[in-house]
């Protein structure tokens, strides 16, 4: 079974917000799928080279039987999660850094994370690498979809992608010669959320970039294809 988490996210946010995130993100699923974090200390390895926990100093202590966290739960930069649950593994996918256009951490627990690799390893051909933002990734069938925001070629705005992987850890591939979605008059498109309804049909929310030109912002949503690589339907 595969459960999909979100994270409040903005791109450009201080890595405390990230890490509280992370945390709010591990004490929700932990509620809602009735279990607990581990309460073995393992560790992982960050980016710096340092081993690192999430837990606390007393790792097996508890408080009306739920697991204490301290944050940051990871350490390092690691902006705009987003998280996907693949059977008993997390995987969590953040803005560019340390020279990797989308990266990429796994946990069991979402208290303890190991560091992966680049998720994108090259951005769509509309787009120019530098600029990597937000990703979102969802299931579909066989298949991950991710959602990303880049650095638009023909219009210089940061607009939205999309690219497939037969693994939640990649490599993803966006074959597409145009970003899905690039509101251009509006200051460009960001933030992208697929989100799965109730009877199955695929919707992706996302925001036009109007912080970067003085411009209005609005929250948008239209309905994607069965296969989430195209937008159908009307635009609300």
């Amino acid at each position: 079974m595969t459960r999909r988490r979100t994270l409040p996210r903005k791109a450009g946010a201080p890595l405390a917000a990230v890490a509280v995130a992370v945390a709010v993100a591990a004490m929700l699923a932990a509620t809602a799928c009735g279990t607990s974090s581990s309460s073995s200390s393992s560790s992982r390895q960050s980016s710096s080279g340092r081993s690192s926990s999430g837990q606390s100093p007393s790792p097996g202590s508890s408080s009306g039987g739920a697991r204490r966290y301290v944050n940051p739960v990871y350490p390092d930069d690691f902006p705009d999660p987003g998280v996907l649950r693949v059977g008993a593994t997390f995987h969590a996918y953040g803005t560019q850094g340390n020279n990797e256009n989308i990266q990429t951490l796994t946990s069991t627990d979402l208290v303890n994370w190991t560091s992966g690799g680049d998720a994108l390893p090259s951005v769509g051909s509309w787009a120019t690498p530098g600029d990597t933002w937000a990703p979102e990734v969802i299931e579909i069938g066989s298949r991950y979809v991710m959602y990303y925001v880049a650095h638009d070629n023909a219009s210089t705005k940061q607009c939205i992608g999309r690219a497939v992987a037969s693994s939640p850890t990649g490599p993803f591939r966006d074959r597409s010669a145009t970003a899905l979605v690039c509101q251009v008059p509006l200051g460009g498109s960001i933030d992208p959320d697929p989100v799965r309804a109730a009877d199955g049909s695929l919707y992706l929310y996302w925001k036009n970039d109007g912080n970067c030109c003085g411009a209005p912002v609005h929250l948008w949503a239209q309905r994607l294809s069965a296969d989430g690589s195209a937008l159908v339907g009307k635009r609300a």
